[in-house]
């Protein structure tokens, strides 16, 4: 069974996706993180993000995989050594845009996104298109959104938190911006398909967002098919006398 978890940048979509595999027993997989070691394999092997040819070799000669953690964090491994601890260096963050834009690279990522799913019986993976284009066909969908000035109130406190003074301006006209590109991008643009079930987290939380979530999966809808009826009981079973369940919803 695959749940395909999208949306907006800052949203929470990534603490919900992995709080719902837990809660599910699931296997979580954040897509960025395969952009990201692409991002690092480029910056260490000197390969810029305008040299086209390079890029390609060095990833049709590259091995790169993602593996879900009894924790439920991931692990990412790029030619079998563990890089995981530098995926989220400002460095990396300030390039990845300039990598993941490139129709090759997005390829590449798909079809190590479907690699993944095989196996993996049972995944949710969080990106930007996986219900839109990876996973069209994924038995529940689910397009996290959030406004724009409640992800900027928490961005700013998060920041300040760790010692950052950025202030709330700067930090909305960033998010505001990422959003116009995220939704405007040639290639795989963020939107919400048809057939997602939205959580909106503006004013609700993390927590309360997993439960609509977990929701969504018990539901039964005839006409969309999203959960089909064998599957559904498995996680129907699984949540029933869950501690966990009725603990989310406190």
């Amino acid at each position: 069974m695959i749940i395909a978890v999208d949306g907006v940048s800052g949203s929470g979509k990534t603490t919900i996706a992995k709080k719902l595999a837990k809660e599910l027993g699931f296997a979580f997989f954040s897509a960025g993180l395969f952009y990201r070691a692409i991002t690092l394999n480029a910056v260490l092997n000197n390969v810029k993000p305008t040299e086209d040819t390079k890029l390609i070799n060095l990833l049709n000669n590259s091995q790169i995989e993602l593996f879900c953690n009894k924790d439920g964090t991931n692990s990412c491994f790029l030619n079998n050594k563990d890089v995981t601890s530098l995926l989220n260096t400002e460095e990396i963050s300030g390039q990845v845009a300039a990598y993941s834009a490139k129709d090759f690279v997005l390829d590449y990522v798909h079809k190590l996104e479907i690699q993944t799913s095989k196996n993996n019986p049972n995944i949710i993976m969080d990106g930007r298109d996986i219900g839109s284009v990876v996973f069209p066909n994924a038995e529940l969908k689910i397009f996290v959104t959030c406004s724009a000035e409640t992800r900027a109130k928490r961005r700013t406190a998060q920041l300040a938190g760790q010692g950052q003074n950025v202030s709330y301006e700067k930090v909305y006209s960033e998010l505001i911006m990422r959003d116009f590109k995220d939704a405007n991008r040639k290639l795989c643009p963020l939107k919400k398909v048809e057939d997602a079930y939205t959580i909106d987290t503006s004013n609700i939380t993390i927590n309360q967002g997993v439960v609509k979530a977990i929701k969504y999966a018990f539901r039964k809808d005839p006409n969309k098919q999203i959960i089909n009826s064998n599957k559904a009981q498995a996680v129907v079973d699984y949540f029933v006398n869950s501690h966990c369940f009725r603990t989310l919803q406190k």
